[in-house]
């Protein structure tokens, strides 16, 4: 899928490609994400990484890891900030749920930290969830709050009503 954003600091119009992450961005994508996020981000997560590309450039990833046939733990979306508030992350998420759901997929997982990130994941219909229900398999540094934040914990229901 192509995308058509304007940057938020030079206002040109700019082709977005939208691609699977391959084994030769792993080093940019650790870059992209910075420390926090990238904390542990290995193969298994690029393989089911999603990047959005503008001219050679990652400006968007995020990654629908499968944790068993029916579960799926959401991660890593970022957009960089020149294109944020284009509706990217929402539109990455959504695809994102509509593929989990035709793929058979029951329910999805995603932890947030940022009250903009909480604003999207209630938007597309989540449930907060208290961490103990978190399933196995999602990793570790990404549960638990650093320096005093507090992350909060969602599930999505693929099911239609």
């Amino acid at each position: 899928m192509k995308f058509q954003a304007s940057c938020n600091s030079c206002k040109s119009n700019i082709r977005i490609k939208e691609r699977r992450a391959k084994s030769f961005d792993l080093a940019r994508l650790r870059t992209f994400l910075g420390t926090a996020l990238s904390k542990g981000f290995m193969n298994k997560e690029l393989r089911h990484t999603t990047l959005l590309v503008a001219n050679g450039q990652i400006i968007a990833s995020f990654s629908a890891v499968p944790l068993s046939p029916s579960v799926v733990y959401f991660s890593t979306l970022k957009v960089a900030k020149p294109f944020r508030r284009k509706g990217l992350a929402e539109n990455l998420m959504r695809q994102a749920i509509e593929s989990m759901r035709e793929k058979g997929f029951v329910c999805g997982y995603a932890v947030t930290l940022s009250k903009k990130s909480e604003a999207l994941v209630q938007k597309l219909g989540t449930g907060r969830i208290p961490r103990e229900e978190m399933p196995r398999g999602v990793p570790l540094h990404l549960l638990d709050g650093k320096n005093g934040k507090k992350y909060q914990y969602w599930l999505f229901s693929f099911l239609k009503n």
